[in-house]
């Protein structure tokens, strides 16, 4: 009994927090924005901190505060927290790096290697190039539902779980300078009347910005291609096709499954063709008129039209791409790792922007029962 009596004391003693950082004291990094002025070529590096205010009982409200840092170089001016009276800033919390396109034009990689090294940074980080001002992320300093710096995590997750584009880590970003096949599409973000949105992406090889972008609706092309499912998103748009005597009906519909394939073989000179497939599985909830449901034959007439489309959308991308010379679909990994062959008689990076790439799409409406307005 004395020897139960003496463990439940000395529990209760070993279990304070007598060691702990208040919380109120914490330096949290949320955001880490990164700017070059175009005349002076000085870095501007903004920090956007959460701390904590009234914090007690394992909560308290969150404040968003910006510090602004200037210098010739992103290690020059992060080097200057070390003066501050806040002390050093730690990284490791670290949700987003939002980089301006006046950065991001102008050798990025060479600015940013040193965090490769650097202690306590949080280099799995996502990587957003930011059109707009830092000013916007920081006007409403409380954690309420106005507070952009609450809403941008959630942002940057739900790009990547709705498909509407992978997010590109730093390491990633930093490691791909070094890697000639490895090319990237960054989300273009903007935050506008209080929402953030996507505006397209920009397209980069081995760590350098090629000078162009792809469009929102060339964006959700490159995913359909890349064979990665919309989750819960939904696709609208209108079609027409002067053969049918179809005049702009519109349609909406949610993606059920997506399979992609790809296909090379010897073209007619010397480079190789390459087909990639696309099959949809589609639920439609809008295709001409406010329907639920479709007739098979009318389902059948829309599918070849959908896909039709698609192939236009999806080869104006491809060609953007191939102009950029950024290789997005990942055409020259598949055939080193499974034409090496025919791999070792390429210049890929003269041959890419050459290449036949041809999209096929193939779609398949799921829900065509029960449909009897079409005749």
């Amino acid at each position: 009994m004395k020897r139960a009596a003496l463990g439940i004391t000395s529990l209760l003693l070993l279990t304070g927090c007598w060691d702990r950082l208040p919380l109120r004291d914490l330096q949290m990094i949320d955001v880490i924005g990164i700017d070059r002025d175009e005349k002076t070529k000085n870095i501007t590096v903004d920090l956007i901190v959460t701390s904590l205010k009234s914090a007690g009982k394992g909560e308290g409200e969150p404040i968003a505060e910006r510090t602004t840092l200037m210098g010739p170089s992103v290690i020059e001016a992060v080097g200057k927290t070390e003066y501050m009276d806040q002390g050093p800033f730690l990284a490791v919390s670290t949700r987003a790096f939002l980089m301006s396109k006046s950065f991001v034009s102008d050798k990025p990689v060479e600015e940013l290697k040193f965090l490769l090294h650097a202690p306590y940074t949080s280099i799995n980080t996502p990587v957003i190039v930011f059109a707009g001002d830092m000013d916007e992320l920081t006007k409403y300093k409380t954690s309420n539902r106005k507070a952009p710096i609450e809403k941008l995590n959630n942002f940057i997750k739900s790009l990547q779980s709705n498909g509407v584009i992978r997010n590109v880590s730093m390491l990633e970003f930093i490691a791909s300078a070094d890697e000639p096949l490895e090319d990237y599409p960054l989300p273009l973000v903007r935050y506008k009347e209080m929402k953030f949105q996507i505006e397209g992406a920009m397209l980069f090889h081995s760590g350098k910005y090629t000078g162009k972008q792809l469009t929102t609706e060339q964006l959700r092309m490159l995913m359909f291609v890349l064979g990665n499912d919309q989750g819960r998103q939904r696709i609208t748009g209108s079609i027409q096709d002067s053969e049918s005597g179809i005049r702009n009906i519109t349609y909406g519909f949610s993606v059920k499954d997506v399979i992609r394939s790809e296909r090379t073989q010897q073209g007619s000179g010397r480079l190789p063709k390459v087909t990639v497939g696309v099959k949809l599985k589609i639920n439609v909830f809008d295709i001409g008129d406010n329907i639920d449901t479709m007739k098979p034959n009318y389902a059948v007439k829309m599918e070849k039209l959908l896909s039709k489309r698609f192939e236009q959308l999806a080869a104006e991308m491809i060609h953007t791409a191939q102009e950029a010379n950024c290789d997005v679909l990942g055409v020259g990994k598949h055939i080193k790792a499974y034409h090496p062959k025919l791999w070792k008689t390429l210049d890929w990076r003269k041959d890419y922007p050459n290449m036949t790439i041809v999209p096929k799409f193939e779609i398949q409406i799921l829900n065509t029962d029960g449909f009897e307005l079409y005749q």
